[in-house]
């Protein structure tokens, strides 16, 4: 029988499936100190397992047809199906409490959790804090979620005062950024080539103009500078920018990677570069993963006083922090470290120092265990404390 502290962690993903590179959301299924379930996927096509169990609904065609036939019909909808399934799991597994990944997951799993009397813990990430909770259309379900979650977290400092600005009660709030593992062998980028290295997908928030239109400044004064971008697909607008710039012997995009291909990327490199900037529909990041990475191998990063990079390397000598959109004061940035390999291994070994005494990995999932306790038994007191406390 399942214990009666069972976590169940909820995740809407399409596919059903969990990248690789989704390190704090495998970390958040496998490594909490509770008897924990999985359920990945959207509403009637749910998984259990981490995405690679049965599913919550049948797939049989016959069955799929006629859960469809009911919601277009207006009979049973989509929602009311996941819902009563949901309920049922909940039931069956003796769950205790809910740690939605994500607003979106949470607004769908809400009706679930009330009609099975378990407490739901609202994990919020970036597109979903700024995007999504900001949009008119959404405000009066996000307001319902705030009000009935047990306990809202928040990966910046700056995505919970967003929150809170939206509604979210400050007392059930709660900051904790996402961590990353030490890298066991720290990277050498005083012993590294003058090369930059970006990771992200091609989204307005990942600035890559910005990026490519400092590092022209670098390649100027520092011919051999080299540029690689790993991510998604580049927008052809980016290739474009690439050889208008003259760039295109001194950059290279390659695309979507493997997760443990894009940390040796990283090793090889003098600096990580990571320019975020608010987009125009008002998306920021969270906690980036990627510049706790560079951090956690030792790389020091250039980046922007952007969301919740500020929290990771305001007043430190990890990295250097430009103004959004300001293209002279990165390139001014990334040449410091082209210049001046020792200044890039001293760097980089502050940020590794910070990352193991800040953001680790365990040191997130220890505060992410200290929330969901406290949700478990509604401990709402417990709450507020967790809520003030800064680190």
């Amino acid at each position: 029988m399942t214990a009666p502290d069972t976590l169940c962690v909820i995740v809407n993903k399409d596919h059903a499936a969990i990248s690789l590179s989704e390190t704090f959301l495998r970390a958040h299924i496998s490594r909490l100190p509770f008897p924990t379930l999985s359920v990945v996927g959207n509403p009637g096509g749910r998984r259990l397992d981490s995405g690679t169990g049965s599913f919550l609904l049948p797939r049989a065609t016959p069955v799929r047809a006629l859960r469809w036939a009911l919601d277009r019909s207006g009979v049973l909808s989509v929602a009311r199906q996941d819902t009563t399934s949901l309920v049922r799991y909940f039931r069956a597994a003796s769950v205790a409490v809910v740690l939605a990944e994500y607003g979106h997951s949470a607004l769908s799993v809400l009706d679930a959790c009330e009609a099975a009397g378990v407490p739901l813990v609202s994990h919020f990430h970036g597109w979903d804090a700024y995007v999504l909770a900001s949009q008119p259309e959404h405000r009066a379900r996000y307001q319902r979620l705030f009000e009935r979650s047990e306990a809202i977290v928040a990966v910046s400092r700056h995505m919970r005062q967003h929150l809170i600005t939206l509604g979210a009660p400050a007392e059930r709030t709660i900051w904790n950024p996402c961590g990353a593992e030490p890298d066991p062998t720290p990277a050498a980028p005083a012993d590294a080539p003058p090369l930059f290295v970006s990771v992200g997908r091609s989204t307005p928030k990942k600035a890559v103009c910005v990026i490519l239109l400092a590092f022209a400044e670098v390649v100027r004064q520092v011919p051999d500078a080299r540029l690689e971008l790993a991510g998604g697909d580049a927008d052809p607008i980016v290739h474009q920018l690439t050889r208008a710039l003259g760039l295109s012997h001194a950059v290279r995009f390659h695309g979507p990677m493997e997760h443990p291909d894009v940390l040796r990327l990283i090793r090889r490199a003098r600096c990580y570069v990571h320019p975020s900037v608010t987009a125009p529909n008002g998306d920021m990041e969270g906690t980036p993963v990627a510049v706790l990475e560079a951090m956690a191998a030792g790389v020091p990063v250039v980046s922007s006083r952007h969301g919740g990079i500020i929290d990771l390397l305001e007043a430190t000598s990890a990295g250097i922090l430009a103004p959004e959109f300001d293209v002279g004061a990165t390139a001014d940035a990334m040449l410091c470290y082209a210049a001046d390999a020792e200044r890039a291994g001293r760097d980089g070994r502050e940020g590794r120092r910070l990352l193991e005494s800040r953001w680790s990995m365990d040191r997130s999932l220890a505060s992410l265990t200290h929330v969901v306790e406290a949700a478990r038994h509604r401990d709402r007191a417990a709450l507020a404390v967790l809520a003030q406390q800064g680190r």
